[in-house]
């Protein structure tokens, strides 16, 4: 799977994608509230995916993120080591669409 970890501004952005699908973590590391998971699946149609590049369609959560992502991504940025973070993502990308 692909990792991508990227920051801009304001967001910082954790991501891992296989071929059929992928999910995404974004924070406003100002404001940890501002956060959120979103899962991508590729799908025949439709507009260019940022992740997969590809057509896709993607669903997401902001509860989910501070409730079971924000925590990790909180320890990782402690540590300054995002494996940990980028492991889960990996589960949870396998869990969802059984991409490894």
């Amino acid at each position: 799977m692909k990792r991508i970890f990227h920051v801009h501004e304001l967001t910082t952005v954790l991501a891992v994608a296989g071929e059929r699908g992928g999910v995404h973590f974004h924070v406003r590391p100002a404001k940890p509230d501002c956060c959120g998971i979103e899962t991508h699946l590729e799908v025949e149609s439709g507009e260019k995916c940022w992740l997969l590049d590809a057509p896709c369609e993607h669903d997401g959560s902001t509860i989910v993120g501070r409730e079971r992502w924000l925590p990790i991504f909180n320890a990782c940025n402690a540590t300054g080591d995002f494996n940990p973070l980028f492991a889960a993502l990996e589960a949870y990308c396998t869990e969802l669409y059984g991409i490894e």
